[in-house]
């Protein structure tokens, strides 16, 4: 007898996935146009033309279907057609056949077709209208135009007596705004206008009145049933609150639910006291304020006497204000402390405030304590010995000095040591005398020895780096990242080790969306919008850090930009997948309803597009904000996974992510339509391998994981006969594991033994496919789940092109870092193309070469201002640009332009590579004939350049240093260093 048997397994059923078929590359000499659907449905097969077969080979038929849309001709674009089936390819311009192994994506173009839609008003009147697939209800079929459309502005909103138009809807109540694209489901539906009921009452102003020059005490309104009323009557030093049935307010309010729109016939203004509120600020530039709220108490205005007693300022007076009331431009002015100032309680201007800004005079101490300053090292830093000049007397005063220690500075101010390592603080206490008495003031003094003057200006070069010209450090988003030790770590960038980094004050903010406690915990960006907020911004200000190495220490005042929280982005944007439920099971006969497009109400979130892995589940293009859904059972039950992607674009910039992606599987067996395949699976073999599990306690030793028999069974019990393959193969893997079983004799008692089970090869190993450009590169193998860092892969090449990361299927849509192999894996290299939208072959300006050299740094994000008054930052080479000039690649004429449109020489272009590669001058002078050409400031980068072979000659053994480049030319230096 045993006593327990514990026996442990780990069970992985291997998934076999079939490697997809490479797509070859073309070859050179040839140009291969590639069809594409472009919102239609079907495939084509691609076309490969020569120069000798382009003019004999003509382009197809139409291949594809689009519902509700006519097929106009073939483009590469969605808007010309530029060909017909049946011309020939070589009529294609130069740009397109280029015959280099190149791919032209070709399109149908397509017209909206003509549908029969009814307008009703509702009101005994209907219009039957021909609209356009694709267009706006005030479009109408037109034949003769490319897109079948031609705008009918006649076609305007109906009118009705006694109500207010508020739009048309269709059946279901759902409006069809002027947005609204109609479909081809559409054709012969009918939709209706809706109105609100109308009535004219009237408003009784109750002592207020309306209009400049006619002023009225009552007036006639048009109320809209539901509506607001919008009228503002002015009353002396009232604001309304309500509008009441009864005049003194006793009766019922609009907008109760008590009140009926039947029963309304004169409404009666509320009204309460007006509030206006006075902001004291110690200086400008501040925000914190002292606040003041002063009550009308029916009165237009009153006349407020200006406090001198609001704050205090060591040395100075506090005088005067300066007075404005906020948002009135031009109409500051300075009032004196004691004297007054008219405050209006003007109704519409509640909610600005009266604004104050305290002038200050000097005073005898404060002219004192000015020359004591003055004499005084930089930050009170000292640094070497000798005197400090402190004064004795001035206008008004005499001072005399006590020191803290005399045996590094004395009472006179002289600096007679400096301490022998690290840094000292010497305190200096000046009595100044003046006619108002005597006042006592300290100063504390750091004296650094040499080292510590050394620390000292590394740190403060090290500073100027973290925070560059805008005083400010931009924090990307990490789980429980701490700003003290994200700036220590900063230092140890630029060199330093061992900084300490503390907060000194509460980080003062801007909203609420965003922080930096003092303890340096972080609190990342986040609304809940998922969009910029009002005034709310991703920027901390007025952080004061105090930093400090060896005795040395610096305070400083900075700003800090956040990134935004990412997590609880993703957390925000799942919640549109909350709603949508995917049955995991269909059989014949089921159906899975429409998904939807919209997910999240916010501009930068994009709609939800869905994707199918298997054709037993297709989803068809989006329509009215649905994408329908077809189930294609076959024999067999198929699993099909089901993806929804949404896309948030960040709305701030200089952000680590530009956006985010979101995606949510739902995991669908579609039932196969045999019946026997959905009975239970065949258990024998895995019960007859299970029963096999050795007894021989003297055999094995080792340790072990789970019972045997309860793991195998709560993993894999349940199958049908559909999954019988997986079931024998894991029955087949319990027997090839047998051999390694480990059985441990027990040690407590020598009849009564323990086994420990473990099946070292039940795990298979699993293979990894790396496709590039169509081809398999390499297909290695690994230990079952094995986490692969894709970065450690290596990049593959492709000319023109540049390498944007692993993807896990071959249309690029899903981007991965890493891939956990629990089953066989292929990834694909994604691309993009070095020129973009731009035409190899044109002539390069300037704005083309920095994009490209942009392009191929990783188009890097920097925090720099766009130096260039004629590049706008709204346009597409902004950041490009910003990253050249960050990077002093360029800098511009002396007009303040940057001239992107200006054509680049060669020259100019072996300068810019020069700057980018950060290159030394060489020995090696160029050989060509016109070599003395180049001019004086292009020298040196034309000699490295050629040397390097990034810019070579011509046959004729000419540089010709001033002719253009064209953007093939570019990219291919470009990419040679």
């Amino acid at each position: 007898m045993f006593k327990r048997i514990l026996a442990g397994i780990i069970a992985c059923m291997m998934i076999v996935c079939a490697l997809p078929l490479g797509v070859s590359a073309a070859e050179d000499g040839t140009t291969t146009l590639r069809f594409t659907a472009a919102g239609g449905e079907g495939s084509m097969d691609d076309i490969v033309v020569t120069r000798k077969t382009a003019g004999s080979t003509k382009f197809p038929e139409n291949g594809f279907t689009r519902e509700g849309y006519e097929f106009k001709g073939w483009g590469t674009s969605t808007t010309y057609p530029a060909w017909q089936p049946g011309t020939y390819v070589s009529r294609m311009s130069s740009s397109y056949l280029k015959y280099s192994g190149n791919i032209v994506t070709i399109m149908p173009v397509w017209a909206g077709e003509k549908i029969s839609v009814t307008f009703d008003d509702c009101n005994g009147n209907s219009e039957t209208r021909s609209l356009v697939v694709g267009k706006t209800y005030d479009y109408v079929y037109d034949a003769s135009k490319s897109d079948n459309a031609r705008r009918d502005y006649s076609f305007g909103y109906p009118t009705r007596d006694g109500y207010k138009f508020l739009g048309w809807f269709n059946e279901a109540g759902e409006e069809i705004a002027y947005s609204y694209k109609f479909t081809a489901d559409d054709d012969g539906t009918t939709i209706y206008a809706h109105w609100s009921r109308t009535k004219t009452i009237t408003l009784d102003f109750n002592g207020g009145t309306t209009g400049y020059w006619d002023k009225k005490t009552s007036d006639t309104y048009e109320l809209t049933e539901n509506g607001s009323i919008t009228v503002i009557p002015d009353y002396t030093g009232m604001i309304v609150t309500s509008w009441n049935t009864e005049k003194d307010g006793s009766g019922k309010n609009y907008g109760d639910a008590n009140l009926s729109f039947d029963e309304i016939t004169t409404l009666y203004a509320q009204y309460r006291d007006v509030e206006r509120t006075l902001k004291f600020f110690k200086e400008h530039g501040t925000i914190d304020s002292i606040n003041v709220v002063l009550s009308s108490n029916g009165e237009e205005s009153i006349m407020y006497t200006l406090p001198g007693d609001t704050y205090t300022k060591d040395g100075y007076d506090l005088v005067s204000w300066e007075c404005s009331e906020a948002n009135s431009y031009g109409r500051a002015k300075t009032v004196k402390v004691g004297d007054t100032y008219e405050i209006r309680f003007t109704a519409s201007k509640e909610k600005d405030s009266y604004i104050f800004y305290a002038n200050w005079e000097i005073n005898t101490l404060g002219r004192a304590l000015e020359a004591i300053s003055n004499a005084l090292p930089k930050n009170n830093e000292v640094k070497s010995t000798g005197t400090l000049g402190l004064p004795t007397e001035g206008d008004g005063y005499s001072i005399t000095y006590k020191s803290s220690d005399t045996n590094y500075i004395d009472n006179d101010g002289n600096v007679i040591l400096l301490p022998a390592d690290g840094t000292k603080n010497v305190t200096i206490t000046a009595a100044i005398k003046t006619g108002d008495g005597t006042f006592d003031r300290e100063f504390i003094l750091t004296l650094f020895s040499a080292e510590s003057t050394n620390i000292q200006e590394k740190l403060e070069e090290a500073l100027t780096n973290i925070l560059g010209n805008w005083n400010m450090v931009h924090v990307n988003y990490s789980e429980n990242a701490n700003f003290c030790d994200f700036m220590s770590a900063k230092f140890a960038e630029n060199g330093i080790y061992g900084v300490k980094v503390t907060i000194t004050n509460e980080p003062k903010k801007f909203g609420d969306r965003a922080g930096i406690a003092k303890d340096g915990t972080i609190r990342f960006y986040f609304y809940d919008g998922l969009t910029d907020y009002e005034d709310n911004n991703t920027r901390v200000p007025y952080v004061d850090i105090k930093v400090e190495k060896s005795g040395v220490v610096i305070e400083k005042e900075i700003t800090v930009e956040l990134d935004w929280d990412y997590a609880k982005v993703d957390a925000a944007i799942d919640k549109a997948f909350e709603n949508v439920t995917i049955a995991s099971r269909v059989t014949e006969g089921e159906t899975i309803s429409d998904l939807p497009e919209n997910g999240i109400d916010a501009s930068s979130v994009s709609g939800i597009t869905w994707i199918s892995d298997n054709p037993a589940i297709t989803i068809g293009a989006e329509s009215g904000g649905k994408f329908p859904v077809t189930v294609n059972h076959s024999e067999k039950s198929v699993y099909v996974t089901i993806t929804g992607t949404i896309v948030w674009t960040n709305p701030h910039d200089d952000q680590s992510q530009p956006t985010r992606t979101v995606k949510k599987t739902y995991n669908v067996r579609v039932v196969g339509t045999d019946p026997t395949l959905s009975e239970t699976a065949d258990y024998s073999a895995v019960d007859a391998a299970i029963a096999k599990a050795p007894t021989d306690a003297e055999k094995y030793t080792a340790e072990s994981f789970a019972a045997l028999t309860s793991a195998i069974k709560a993993v894999e019990r349940g199958l049908t006969k559909d999954d019988q393959a997986r079931v024998d193969a894991f029955a087949k893997a319990i027997l090839d594991a047998i051999d390694n079983l480990v059985v441990i004799p027990a040690e407590d008692e020598e009849d009564d033994n323990f086994f420990f089970i473990i099946l070292a090869e039940l795990i298979r190993r699993k293979t990894l496919t790396v496709v590039s450009d169509g081809e398999i590169v390499s297909a290695d193998t690994y230990e079952n789940r094995t986490v692969i860092d894709l970065s450690e892969i290596e990049a593959p090449e492709k000319d023109g092109y540049l390498f944007t990361g692993w993807y896990a299927d071959a249309e690029l849509t899903e981007k991965l870092d890493t891939v956990t192999l629990d089953r066989d894996t292929t990834i694909y290299a994604g691309f993009e193309s070095i020129s973009g939208e731009l035409d190899p072959e044109a002539a390069a300006d300037r704005g083309a070469v920095v994009t490209i050299l942009w392009k191929i740094a990783g188009k890097p994000v920097v925090n720099y201002i766009l130096p260039f008054a004629d590049v706008d930052e709204e346009s597409g080479i902004a950041e490009a640009v910003r990253w050249a000039a960050s990077e002093q690649i360029v800098n511009g004429f002396e007009d303040g332009r940057f001239r992107a449109d200006q054509k680049i020489t060669r020259e100019q272009l072996a300068v810019m590579l020069f700057r980018v590669a950060r290159a030394e001058n060489v020995d090696t002078a160029a050989d060509f004939t016109d070599i003395a050409e180049v001019s004086d400031w292009a020298v040196d980068a034309v000699n490295w350049a050629v040397s390097e072979g990034i810019i070579n000659g011509f046959e004729d053994r000419t540089l010709r240093p001033a002719g253009e480049v064209t953007v093939a030319e570019v990219i291919a230096a470009a990419v040679r260093f």
